[in-house]
């Protein structure tokens, strides 16, 4: 167990600001800037990872409770910003029983919750029977990665984050996350994480612009070596409570913790305002200004509705009041 509460809510600000970034394409006058997308999905996926295999370290209820609280935190959410959202951008043509699951309950427009929901199965299993096993699982993940890599992608171009080769990676992630939790030592703090954060960083930015400009693609997998040490780090800095104690002194810090406890509603009310704004001719840079205070008193108002619905739904839920945690109730994701 961890000696210290790690509060994540910096680890998932940063997460979803590099992933809305990566998503301002159209609102940029360079569109090159909005990057960083594939390093905030790396921290969505460690973070759960993490939170969940702490959870499970004071208790790891029986499969259906447990998957049920995971489905309860995203799919209220999901359905009411694709409903919302069909509405107002379009007539919505949900006619037969395949595209109301398609679009509602899997694979859905997101192809982040297409991957975690498929993913909670054996990552259950994981916390379940082989805990203390995770390294050597990270390190047997390595081999479909490998293979699919060098026998089925085309490295003359982006590839590593194709459609499904990326649940490859992403799932040792949410793995990464785990053993993170397990193992506390890791995560205390020391000077030099900056420093090394940033080498990092540059790292992985400088070889991303080599591969644009047509060189070394056939090396692209080193991206996804180098987002490991990036989660890691990113943790150990952000997620630290001596660091958090220091930046708690600063007013803005509510809103940034605010906007990390919003990160999944972020991520899914986004792109709405996103193609909205990037049709309505605003000149850069009004368009990409003020995308992030439409996508997060947005976010915001999603949240309150749906802990509306999970705390009258945890409280109304005879059969699952044992079941469905305070954490849950309130909407936390646990």
């Amino acid at each position: 167990m961890l000696r210290y509460q790690f509060d994540t809510s910096l680890v998932r600000f940063l997460a979803i600001v590099l992933i809305t970034n990566s998503h301002l394409d159209l609102l940029y006058s360079d569109p090159r800037f909005a990057t960083g997308g594939s390093l905030g999905n790396a921290l969505f996926f460690a973070l759960s990872g993490f939170g969940l295999a702490l959870s499970s370290n004071k208790h790891l209820p029986k499969f259906g409770s447990w998957i049920g609280r995971r489905l309860l935190r995203i799919y209220p959410q999901v359905i009411v910003v694709l409903l919302v959202g069909g509405l107002i951008t379009s007539t919505p043509s949900w006619w037969l029983l395949e595209e109301v699951i398609q679009q509602f309950i899997w694979p859905t427009p997101y192809w982040f919750v297409a991957a975690i929901v498929v993913f909670y199965a054996p990552f259950y299993l994981v916390l379940r029977f082989v805990p203390a096993h995770i390294p050597i699982l990270l390190a047997l993940s390595a081999i479909p990665y490998l293979w699919f890599y060098f026998t089925a992608l085309e490295l003359d171009r982006w590839a590593v984050e194709g459609e499904y080769f990326r649940w490859l990676f992403y799932f040792p992630m949410m793995l990464f996350g785990a053993y993170l939790a397990s193992t506390p030592a890791l995560l205390e703090h020391k000077l030099r994480d900056a420093i090394l954060l940033i080498l990092i960083i540059a790292s992985y930015f400088g070889l991303k612009v080599m591969l644009n400009r047509g060189l070394f693609g056939e090396w692209q997998l080193i991206l996804h070596l180098l987002t490991f040490p990036f989660v890691f780090y990113a943790f150990r800095l952000l997620a630290h409570p001596q660091v958090l104690a220091a930046l708690k002194q600063w007013r803005l810090y509510f809103w940034i913790a605010l906007l990390g406890e919003l990160s999944l509603e972020v991520y899914l009310v986004q792109v709405y305002w996103i193609k909205a704004l990037s049709s309505s001719g605003l000149v850069f840079p009004v368009g990409a200004l003020l995308v992030w205070p439409l996508v997060f008193i947005s976010a915001w108002a999603l949240s309150i509705v749906c802990r509306r619905f999970i705390g009258r739904f945890a409280r109304q839920s005879i059969a699952g009041q044992a079941e469905i945690s305070p954490e849950l109730a309130s909407g936390e994701q646990t």
